[in-house]
């Protein structure tokens, strides 16, 4: 038997920057932080679908500040 784990979301950076990011749970009150690499992946395990999830982003190495937190929609 065999069995495979995906994660729900998946964070790609396309950015020619690194970048720390921030996805913070409104429901729950729980917010999770990551860094990701230019060209880099990063899968996101701890998040629910049907909650409203806010995503902010820090680059890194740059003039650039810090966004504001963005809604992350996966309704269709």
């Amino acid at each position: 038997m065999r069995i495979r784990v995906f994660p729900p979301v998946e964070v790609q950076n396309l950015l020619p920057f690194d970048f720390k990011y921030r996805i913070y749970d409104k429901n729950t009150k729980k917010d999770w932080t990551n860094f990701l690499r230019k060209g880099g992946v990063s899968p996101v395990h701890v998040v629910e679908l049907s909650h409203l999830l806010l995503m902010s982003v820090d680059m890194q190495d740059t003039p650039l500040k810090q966004g504001e937190f963005a809604i992350i929609d996966f309704s269709e």
